[in-house]
């Protein structure tokens, strides 16, 4: 009767260990497979998905530009004087504004209003420096600086070069010949203005 016990239990005790060391192996066959998908979905996501998104969005970003760059392009070259930022676009800033907002705000957006509204913000800028510099509308400007000094120049004759009007160092109120060929006064205020725009660029 103990022999028979003792060999149930030796029985029991080789499928016990039969079935952990079964167990073991599948254990490490799962992870083998997890290791696979994890590898496959990375390379899925690198190579498929991130790129198709950045494809989705770039498209996106050229079908904004088709319509609204000339329109907020047209005063690049300035503000990247006035930023001391080589690359600026407003256009990229602009979107990069939708980009950043959900679908669902962005979709109820004014495309038209919005652009409207980021294009006379660089244009009031813009603006506000010539009649602060006694300058007729539409004047050619450059607004340049180096992180110590801005300086301002203008085309104030019309002949298409410009010429300096105002810089940080300047305490005195100057004159600028306008195209009526009278003096202008140059506002006093107008550097703090300009450092007031850099430090909040």
């Amino acid at each position: 009767m103990n022999e028979d016990i003792q060999e149930t239990l030796a029985t029991i005790k080789e499928t016990l260990i039969f079935l952990v060391e079964q167990e073991k192996v599948r254990g490490e066959e799962v992870k083998a497979l997890n290791d696979k998908i994890d590898a496959v979905n990375e390379l899925v996501t690198k190579q498929i998905v991130e790129p198709a998104i950045e494809y989705y969005k770039e498209d996106q970003f050229n079908k904004f530009k088709d319509q609204y760059g000339e329109r907020l392009g047209k005063y690049d070259d300035l503000m990247r004087s006035t930023l001391n930022e080589p690359d600026y676009d407003a256009t990229r800033e602009a979107w990069n504004t939708l980009d950043d907002m959900s679908e669902e705000d962005r979709g109820a957006l004014d495309m038209d209003k919005y652009v409207e509204g980021v294009e006379k913000g660089i244009s009031d800028y813009v603006q506000s420096v010539r009649e602060k510099l006694g300058l007729p509308p539409e004047t050619p400007l450059e607004i340049k600086s180096d992180g110590e000094k801005t300086e301002v120049k203008a085309d104030v004759d019309g002949d298409g070069k410009t010429e300096p009007v105002a810089t940080e160092e300047e305490t005195e109120t100057t004159e600028t010949e306008t195209e009526e060929g009278g003096a202008s006064e140059v506002d006093p205020e107008l550097q703090k203005e300009l450092d007031a725009f850099s430090k909040e660029a």
